[in-house]
């Protein structure tokens, strides 16, 4: 039940970086040591690929629902 639980948080996760910003791994640079006098973390600016809404927590949960709304559908419809 857990290996499941991984499964479905590295999926939902990976889709949402590819919806969010087009790639996996674009910023892993956040990760390395931060020069003295600079800010760690990610920002979301106009200027940045994709839709930031989709990397927040909510966008996650609209995510899982609308997976989980297309299985029900997809269910339904099998004979």
């Amino acid at each position: 039940m857990g290996g499941g639980f991984l499964v479905v948080l590295v999926v939902l996760g990976g889709v949402r970086e590819m919806l969010g910003r087009g790639s996996l791994g674009g910023d892993l640079h956040a990760f390395a040591p931060v020069p003295v006098g600079r800010r760690p973390g990610c920002t979301c600016s106009a200027s940045s690929t994709g839709s930031c809404s989709r990397l927040l927590p909510p966008g996650a949960f609209i995510l899982l629902g609308l997976g989980l709304a297309w299985r029900q559908a997809r269910q339904a419809a099998a004979p």
